[in-house]
């Protein structure tokens, strides 16, 4: 059993790492955690990150950084984390009017979401001296397009 499987009533979403194993988990209780599988002992709480003021819908891992993620919320707002940094999030992404309920990541570094507001929406950002920079485009897609193409 899990030590997660006391919160799994509010679990919504949750994204392994392809690189290193660590699994983060978007809650009810507007918290995302991410646990350590690769521990005897079984999945280890390795860190805890609030920033979120509604359930966290969605979670997904960058496909070019082992230590990037995106979280969406039903607060409206993509977030962008750094496993190395749990003070904050690196950003808060607006764009959606209502709920956003799932987000993607391309191997371009193109953050998709998809929110209540029937809108999907695309973000990219591109690093320079260790500062990133998003442009934020607003597009309507079919949600079957985008499950087609980025899963």
């Amino acid at each position: 059993m899990c030590p997660f499987d006391r919160a799994r009533r509010g679990l919504l979403g949750k994204r392994i790492s392809p690189v290193n194993s660590l699994l983060i988990c978007g809650f009810t209780d507007r918290f995302i955690r991410l646990y350590d599988t690769r521990l005897q002992e079984g999945y280890v709480l390795r860190s805890t990150y609030s920033s979120h003021s509604q359930w966290v819908s969605s979670v997904m891992w960058s496909r070019n950084s082992e230590y990037l993620f995106v979280s969406g919320s039903y607060d409206s707002l993509v977030k962008l984390w750094d496993t190395r940094s749990l003070k904050a999030p690196l950003y808060d992404i607006q764009g959606h009017e209502d709920r956003v309920l799932c987000v993607d990541w391309s191997i371009d570094q193109l953050i998709l979401s998809e929110g209540t507001d029937n809108s999907s929406k695309m973000f990219s950002f591109k690093g320079k001296k260790n500062r990133l920079f998003f442009f934020y485009y607003a597009i309507e897609i079919v949600t079957a397009f985008l499950h087609h193409h980025f899963e």
